[in-house]
This record gives structure tokens, sequence and C-alpha cells, in this order.
């Protein structure tokens, strides 16, 4: 009896794909989860490499994914019928276990498509290793095998780096941190780079973030404000409290005058006139995707996002150093690094406060779990214990030093400058005394 034996079948689950694809279409933005895992290329049945293009191109322009969206591209590019048409569609997400599991999901369609790209590779060397009129080099067949996977680089040809490097120089663009003697440090902040502005609570992180966005708004930059810890409102009227030295306490509380309450109604028109066109608030909640949207949109010059900790979007199951170091390199490659966007970006994070660290400067090693290694920059405010006390005659102290330590910089000056904080109007300023 002849021992027939079957060819093993080529690597895929289609089980796989249609979950993957109808999680995408259950929870669209789980697309840019696991859009770091798979490619259009890494499905191997050939409808799902046009739906998964489909949501590329929408995510794209812009375009919310759902059946309806989906079904209008695949058309306009004459796929929607070899598709299986809008029945497909609705099937995928019929049938799909959980969107909860689309990193999983992901993760088996990425698994099978690098063994189909091992079964390519092997094959081409055994041709090669069969044909004795070729030199062959198992060294670099071993390189060979080595970067395969290598499908992410992006290749910049010589001539184009320079052009670049020349162009940054001829015409150099810059944006400060609203506080003189910082920006004769560091020299500002630039495009094209992401920075970290960290420290205990009480340091005035948010009151240099909107120091920093009014500054350049004078200077006629686009500032997009991320304000995922306060409300817009709330954001300006701590802008209207703090332009008139009015404590907003006293204020929330109803503890001033009829005629402190019409100046800061006066004062938040003002503000309202003056930054229309520069100054755009979006709030919470907020994804990096959601972000990523928003810049696209409003192409500023400079973003604030206040606070990393309160992103949305974080998966059930990853782990907080996961989704920060994701989130902050996510930001960092889609946002900031986004040639059409061009943009600097500046998260604020939280340092948590512990016995052993409440008297001690902070550091860099503060942050090793807030994705510090994606940073271009890292900025860390500090104010002394002391300094949250009360003065000896039982006043309140109005004016404080605060610490700006500049720990990690890629291209500039790192160190320690002192500056000085106004509490009541939540500003600050040089050592040297020039008002900001």
């Amino acid at each position: 009896m002849l021992d027939y034996k079957v060819a093993p079948t080529i690597p895929h689950s289609r089980e796989a794909e249609e979950a993957l694809l109808g999680a995408v279409m259950i929870n669209p933005e789980c697309y840019f989860e696991v859009s770091r895992i798979v490619r259009p290329d890494d499905f191997y049945i050939h409808r799902h490499v046009w739906i998964w293009g489909a949501f590329l191109a929408l995510t794209h322009s812009h375009t919310a994914i759902d059946s309806l969206t989906i079904a209008d591209e695949l058309d306009r590019l004459g796929r929607l019928a070899e598709t299986g048409g809008p029945a497909y569609l609705t099937s995928l997400v019929c049938q799909v276990p959980s969107s909860l599991n689309a990193i999983e999901y992901a993760s088996i369609v990425r698994e099978h498509a690098e063994r189909r790209t091992g079964i390519k590779i092997a094959n081409q060397i055994a041709q090669k290793a069969y044909d004795e009129t070729i030199k062959f080099d198992l060294g670099q067949e071993a390189l060979t095998v080595a970067t395969a996977s290598r499908g992410n680089s992006q290749r910049i040809e010589t001539k184009d780096a320079a052009s670049e490097m020349i162009n940054l120089i001829q015409s150099p663009k810059f944006y400060t941190t609203g506080i003189h003697d910082i920006d004769d440090k560091i020299g500002g902040l630039f495009p094209y780079e992401l920075s970290i502005l960290g420290g205990y609570q009480g340091t005035g992180k948010s009151a240099a973030k909107l120091q920093g966005a009014r500054k350049n708004a004078e200077l006629r930059r686009r500032v997009l404000l991320i304000d995922l810890e306060m409300t817009a409102a709330q954001t300006w009227f701590r802008m209207s409290c703090g332009d008139l030295g009015i404590d907003m306490n006293a204020v929330r509380s109803d503890r001033v005058s009829a005629q402190a309450k019409g100046e800061i109604i006066n004062r938040a028109a003002e503000l309202a006139e003056q930054y229309q066109d520069w100054i755009t608030i979006y709030q919470a909640p907020m994804t990096p995707a959601d972000i990523l949207s928003a810049a696209m949109i409003e192409r500023p010059d400079i973003i604030y996002i206040d606070t990393l900790k309160n992103l949305s979007g974080r998966p059930a199951r990853e782990t907080t150093q996961g989704w920060y170091d994701f989130a902050l390199n996510f930001l960092r490659i889609n946002v900031a690094q986004n040639k059409a966007i061009g943009a600097h970006v500046q998260v604020l994070h939280h340092i948590n406060r512990s016995t052993f660290k409440e008297n001690r400067r902070p550091t860099i090693q503060d942050l090793m779990f807030a994705g510090e290694s994606d940073a271009d920059a890292i900025f860390l405010l500090y104010r002394k214990p002391d300094d949250y006390m009360v003065v000896s005659d039982g006043g309140i102290k109005t004016v404080v030093p605060i610490s700006w330590i500049t720990d990690k910089s890629r291209f500039g000056w790192t160190g320690e400058q002192e500056i000085s904080f106004k509490l009541v109007n939540q500003s600050f300023y040089g050592m040297n005394r020039r008002e900001e």
C-alpha cells in the first residue's frame, strides 16, 4: 500500500482574521492598538487584506470606521462585491467572540504571517543551497532571516535627510516655555519633539502649561490644549482669576464682592477675544488616537496634554507601564513626528508622593514607569516641603522658589534653574525679576 502524506496547509487562521476585523468594527478605537501588531499583508485571505486596507484608508482620512463607511470605501475601490458585500461585513460583527480580545486575535494573525514568511524565506534559501552555480553564503542568508520582519522601518535617502537639516537651519522654528530664564537655558521647545513636564502635586505644572500656552499664542503660535483634568470652563476660570490676583476658592464659595465677580466675567470675555484664533481646548475623554485626530484637524504648533494618567483607551489587561510606553510612543511617532503636523508635544505627569520621596528632589528615575525613554526632553518642577507651609506670622507665602530641573535633553542643556512662582496669580518669572 502506498503511503500518501497529506501536504501541510499554509499557516493561517480564518477565525482569528475574522474575529480581528469584527473586533475593530465593534470598537474602532482598538484599531490603533492592534495596528502596531498587524499590517494589511499579514492577512492570508484576500478579502481580509482589502478590508484592513479600508480601515487604514478611513483612518488616514479621519473617517469613522463602521459597516457603512467600510462598504463605501470598498465600493470606491471596486472591491465591495469581491469582498462579499455588506452582508459579509455584517457577519464579521455578528460572529466576533469579544472585541476585548482584539490584541490576542492580532497576535494570532501576526504569528501565522511570520510562519508564512519563514516558509517563504526557507524555500528561497533552500533553492540557493541546491543551486551550485551561485555562491552560497550562510552568514548572509542568516542576516536575511534576521531582517525579514523589519517591514515597519522607513528608509530615508541621505539627500532628503540633508535637505531637512538645511530647512531647519534656514527657517528655524521654536516655541517658548513662557519663562525667559528657562528659554535662555534650553533654547525653547522645538517641533517634531515630545517633552515630559513632571513633578509632585502643587508644584505648578498646570500653571506652567497655561503660561506657556498663552505666551505662545501671543507670539501667534497655534496652541492645542488637551485638558484631561479640568474642563475648558475651569481652565478659563483659572486664567481669569489668576490675571486679577483673585483667590479661585473664594470665588467658588461666593466670598467675593459683586464687583470682583464682574471683573472676572469681563476678564474672561477679554481672554476669549484675545485667544479665539490661537488657543483651542479639547477636554476628556481623549485617547491617543483622539489626540492625533484633533491635531490633524487643528494643525497646532504646540500641544499640551494634561495629564498622562488621564488618557483614555487603556486596554483592560494592559499594565500601567505598558500603557504609558504605548501612549508616549504613539504620541511621539504619530503626532510629534508627523510631518503633516510638525508640532511640539508636551505631556504633563504627576509624580506620586511617598515618605521616601517627600523631602528630596525628583529625578528621571521617578518617571521610569511613565514612558520616559520616548521623551526628547524631561523637565521636573520641585518645590521644597517648607514652601507649602504658612509663614511665622500666620500669613500665607505669596511667592515661592521653584526648581526647574532639565533632567534630559537630546540636544541641549541639562541642569537646574531656580525660578519664582506667584501663588495667587499662578504665574512664573525668572529670578532676575523680569516679569513673564
